[in-house]
């Protein structure tokens, strides 16, 4: 198995805290968005974002990728994580769910209602299925180039280290379901 980490693209954010300007939190110094742009041909795209295409396309063209892994902080759940998974099949993604719920304390997870999500649907309240976001990272994967894609969102506010911990759980759940 190869692993390939891609870490903090969108890095200029980490100046500012989140009370700053969304622009500042999202953009680069030209204020192209680094979570936009996957995979449509623009010029509003950020160098981040063509390097990494590139590089997935030459890994993807050289080998099978079976899973990607998104790891994220969603600051508009609190205290909150939950799972968007693309591509996945309905046991893996299953596999994932049920490893997480045994894993994760579900005070961590959030617990989302259908008409909460646009596109896709939401399965066991803490995750969204295929939902399509045109020009993100992990729509570009799934729709695109078809591997299957699992993005976590861990608890936004909580310490370090149960933010971690939620991105290990996911991680782990992924890979041993994959193996199996």
């Amino acid at each position: 198995m190869e692993l390939h980490i891609y870490p903090v693209i969108n890095n200029y954010g980490l100046k500012y805290n989140t009370t700053d300007p969304y622009k500042f939190l999202r953009s680069n110094e030209k204020g192209i968005n680094y979570n936009s742009g996957w995979g449509v041909n623009t010029s509003k795209k950020c160098i981040e974002v063509m390097l990494v295409e590139e590089d997935i396309k030459k890994i993807q063209s050289n080998r099978k990728v079976r899973l990607v892994l998104s790891l994220h902080e969603d600051s508009t759940s609190i205290g909150k994580g939950y799972i968007w998974t693309n591509a996945l099949g309905t046991k893996l993604r299953r596999s994932i769910q049920d490893k997480l719920k045994s894993k994760i304390d579900k005070k961590l997870l959030t617990n989302m209602k259908e008409n909460e999500v646009q596109g896709g649907k939401v399965e066991v309240g803490f995750t969204i299925v295929d939902a399509q976001d045109v020009g993100s990272f992990e729509n570009w994967l799934a729709e695109d180039l078809k591997i299957p894609v699992v993005l976590s969102e861990s608890p936004f506010g909580l310490s370090l280290a149960t933010r971690k911990k939620f991105h290990i759980r996911i991680i782990e759940a992924s890979l041993s379901s994959i193996v199996t």
